[in-house]
């Protein structure tokens, strides 16, 4: 291994860590696992507290061999060695100063990969013709010589291998063999070799490549002299030109040698008795136990359409939804086919999915029909009920599930936290309040909440707990006041005015309770913003070292400009969907990170 510099800044002289602030360094290294004998980049930013460092020392050390680099005026660092000649792991640390940050490499074996062509010439040829078969064997685009190549021919439709040999490479790389068609048909000409593979198709027709004609007659004896004698033309009467099956030319071809066309089909066809089936499938991301039944809207969902049996020719498939045909499929020789319903399409009640199969060889149809049934979606109703807080039971109406299930309680500020969180397949859910956050609800105060989710509406269930009212204050004594005694009249209407007066004052009481649990609630959701904070401030951290990352990896690809004559296309085109990959892992954290801000910023809002 013999490290060298990338990359020195050679400005001004080395700044030392200001004082009374704390150094900290960041290491990535790239490529990661390197292959042997590659050029690897270590790179980073050295900061002092939050501010980049520049002019900074830094030592790299790999595997016990060191060199030094300083940072540029960014505080960024970049140095580069070529990997061991062995696979094994190699330590690499980086030190600035007391910070100091070691990242371990795996350093593995080059990954060569094969590649194989082949062809067949002609491609389309008659019953006891020789084929011509060639193709050639290339490792990373360099021709591999002397290497065995396996030739399978199989029946196309079954799959079964009637001819197989092995066939030596050149010294260029490639191989040929002669094959003698036996068999008519249609054939897959395969070619293995280790992990690569290749393979074209043989069309073989009934035709004999050789017909012989009728022979002239021969006349025994000697001429005489004075008589010449003319021989009849031989008799081609019963000679007919027909299109040899898969030929592009018009032969004369005797008809007892030529079979019937119908013969032919049946020999490369099916039979041509076949039955259609047709299946639902969901497309949406809950799992769907009940995949007949939908609520309006309804959502997206997929028909699977399929044949069972040999069909003569390829098959084409039309749907139809409540008798009227929405879609319909292009020619499919093998394998099922697949539709889409969804954008409202189906209506309120039963409907019908109906699928026809057609034979393209024979013109027969056949069809296979099932339903789907839409219902008007009743809505969610939840409760809490239950003996708080130890057999406490959330419950709601039955819809189409499953149901994802939140349970949480919230008291003043900051107290809240999480009961349960999952996915339920019942209509209930029986659950415990914990022993902290049952002690602070009976204390404080406040509620149980439930949301409930199915895959078309959502609602909550809330469950209040009322603190206990504390002690009167004690009120000074005042002395009786100086009135008059009452007119009766007026002591009767005093006396019908209290319970107005009490049911005002429950009232009061429900208000306040209902404000204090509103209010609690509304604490709660301010402290899980307020908690979030250092989450964002992580993430940010977080984005700014996945930054650095993509600098490294940019500085070294422009590494590996010089090398790039060296590197395969595969390799290329691996680096760059590792590069890719990155962006977008980037791009979606950060579209996450500004959706917490804007929900974290209106949920401030709203608590001022």
């Amino acid at each position: 291994m013999s490290p060298r510099v990338q990359e020195v800044y050679t400005g001004a002289p080395p700044r030392p860590t200001p004082a009374g602030r704390r150094r900290s360094i960041t290491l990535s290294v790239s490529p990661s696992p390197a292959t042997v004998g590659s050029t690897v980049s270590v790179s980073g930013y050295v900061y002092d507290e939050d501010r980049p460092a520049p002019n900074a020392d830094v030592r790299i050390t790999v595997d016990g061999v060191s060199g030094s680099v300083r940072t540029n005026s960014s505080g960024y660092y970049s140095w580069s060695f070529t990997a061991p000649s062995t696979p094994r792991s190699v330590t690499v640390t980086a030190a600035s100063g007391a910070a100091s940050r070691s990242t371990t490499l795996s350093v593995v074996a080059r990954v060569t990969r094969r590649s194989l062509t082949v062809s067949a010439s002609p491609s389309r040829a008659r019953l006891g013709e020789r084929v011509r078969i060639i193709g050639r064997l290339a490792e990373d685009g360099t021709p591999v010589p002397r290497a065995g190549v396996t030739v399978n021919i199989a029946d196309a439709l079954t799959r079964t291998v009637v001819y197989s040999v092995t066939v030596p490479t050149e010294p260029d790389g490639t191989f040929s063999h002669e094959y003698e068609t036996r068999r008519a048909g249609e054939f897959l000409v395969e070619v293995f070799h280790g992990d690569a593979k290749a393979s074209t198709r043989l069309l073989v027709s009934t035709i004999p490549a050789t017909v012989t004609p009728p022979a002239v007659p021969q006349i025994a004896g000697r001429p005489i002299p004075t008589t010449q004698t003319r021989l009849a033309e031989p008799e081609y009467s019963r000679l007919r030109t027909y299109e040899a099956p898969y030929r592009t030319t018009s032969e004369r071809v005797s008809e007892a040698v030529r079979p019937s066309p119908s013969a032919v089909a049946e020999s490369v066809r099916g039979s041509g008795d076949f039955s259609v089936e047709v299946s639902l499938e969901k497309t949406y991301s809950y799992d769907d136990p009940y995949p007949r039944m939908h609520y309006h809207p309804s959502k997206a969902f997929r028909v699977k359409a399929w044949v069972t049996g040999t069909p003569k020719g390829s098959m084409k498939y039309r749907l139809f939804l409540n008798g009227v045909k929405i879609d319909e499929s292009a020619l499919i020789p093998h394998g099922p086919v697949y539709f889409t319903i969804g954008d409202g399409r189906l209506n309120l009640g039963t409907n019908t999915i109906e699928v026809e199969g057609e034979d393209t060889a024979t013109g027969v149809k056949k069809r296979a029909s099932t339903t789907v049934t839409v219902n008007t979606h009743p809505g969610l109703r939840g409760q809490i009920t239950g003996e708080f807080p130890d057999r406490m039971v959330v419950s709601w109406n039955r819809t189409i599930g499953p149901y994802h299930l939140a349970i949480s309680w919230v008291s003043e500020y900051p107290n809240a936290g999480k009961i349960f969180e999952g996915y339920v397949s019942e209509t209930s859910k029986s659950f415990s309040v914990p022993p902290d956050a049952a002690r602070t609800l009976r204390q404080l105060g406040g509620s149980i909440y439930a949301t409930i989710n199915d895959p078309w509406t959502s609602t909550t269930a809330w469950y209040r707990i009322t603190a206990p009212p504390g002690p009167p204050p004690a009120a000074p004594a005042a002395p009786p006041p100086r009135t008059p005694p009452p007119e009766p009249t007026k002591t009767t209407e005093a006396k019908s005015e209290i319970p107005a007066l009490e049911k005002e004052k429950r009232d009061l009481v429900s208000r306040v309770s209902r404000a204090r649990s509103e209010l609690a609630d509304l604490e709660g959701r301010i402290r899980s913003a307020l908690d979030r904070i250092p989450g964002l401030e992580s993430t940010v951290a977080r984005l700014r070292q996945t930054v650095a990352d993509l600098e490294s990896r940019l500085s070294s690809l422009r590494a590996q400009v010089g090398t790039i004559p060296q590197l395969s296309e595969w390799q290329l085109r691996e680096q760059i969907e590792a590069l890719k990959s990155e962006l977008r892992s980037l791009t979606t954290e950060y579209t996450q990170l500004l959706s917490e801000r804007d929900r974290l910023r209106a949920m401030l809002g709203v608590a001022r």
